[in-house]
C-alpha cells in the first residue's frame, strides 16, 4: 500500500481523493480534490460542469499521532450555462464557511462539556473563540432551533450579563404564547438579530 491509499483509508472521507502529503513535527498537511466533476446551482438548479476557478480551503481534522491534520481542499467554481451565477462547491464533510470538519467539531464538542473554552482551545490547538463558535453551533444542531421558531406568533427579547463587570451579554429569546425559551444568542444588537429573522422582522427592528 502507497502512502495515498494508506492516508485514504485511515481518513475515510466521502467524495475525496488525495494528490499528497506533508508531514512535520507537528502538523500533517493533506491535499485533495473532490471526485464529483458537476455542482447544482443554487439559484436555478441546473447542473453545473464548466470550472470557473479554483482556490484551496484548508480545514482542520482530527489529529493524527498527536499532530494537526489539515485538509488542503482544492475548490472549484462553476459557471452557470443558464442563469451566469458562479456557485462554488460544497464540502461533504464540512460546513460552508468553517475551517473544521464535522468529527472534528464533534470531537472539541466532546471537550467542551467538561472543560471551558480557553482549555479546550489549548488541547485542541484552536482559538478559544472559535470553539465557543462551534460549540453554539453543535448546541443548535443538537435542539433543533429551526423547529422552535414554527408557529411563532410572539417573541420575547431580553439580555442578560453571563459575566459579571465584563460587560458580556447573551439575548434570550421566547415564546410568550407558550413561556418556552426559544434560542440563547451571543449577541444583542438589533442590527444583528434583523439578520436572524425575515423582511418583516428586519423592517421592525429598523423601526426602532
Amino acid at each position: 500500500m502507497n502512502e495515498l491509499a494508506f492516508y485514504t483509508d485511515l481518513l475515510g472521507l466521502p467524495q475525496v481523493a488525495l494528490t499528497g502529503v506533508t508531514v512535520t513535527k507537528t502538523t500533517i498537511e493533506i491535499a485533495c480534490t473532490l471526485t464529483d466533476t458537476r455542482t447544482l446551482c443554487p439559484s436555478c438548479g441546473v447542473v453545473c460542469t464548466v470550472v470557473n476557478d479554483r482556490t484551496t480551503r484548508r480545514v482542520r481534522d482530527l489529529n493524527i499521532s498527536e499532530r494537526a491534520v489539515y485538509l488542503m481542499v482544492s475548490v472549484r467554481q462553476f459557471r452557470c450555462p443558464t442563469c451566469g451565477s458562479c456557485p462554488t462547491e460544497r464540502l461533504p464533510f464540512a460546513d460552508a464557511n468553517k475551517s473544521y470538519t464535522h468529527r472534528q467539531a464533534r470531537y472539541v464538542f466532546a471537550f467542551y462539556r467538561k472543560q471551558p473554552y480557553s482549555e479546550v482551545g489549548a488541547i485542541v490547538g484552536m482559538h478559544a473563540k472559535t470553539v465557543e463558535r462551534l460549540v453554539l453551533d453543535q448546541c443548535r444542531q443538537a435542539e433543533q432551533l429551526p423547529q422552535r421558531y414554527v408557529g411563532l406568533r410572539r417573541l420575547s427579547i431580553d439580555e442578560q450579563s453571563h459575566r459579571k463587570g465584563k460587560k458580556h451579554f447573551i439575548c434570550l429569546l421566547t415564546n410568550l404564547d407558550t413561556g418556552t425559551l426559544v434560542d440563547i444568542l451571543p449577541y444583542r444588537k438589533k442590527r444583528n438579530l434583523s439578520r436572524l429573522f425575515p423582511t418583516a422582522w428586519s423592517s421592525f427592528f429598523a423601526s426602532r
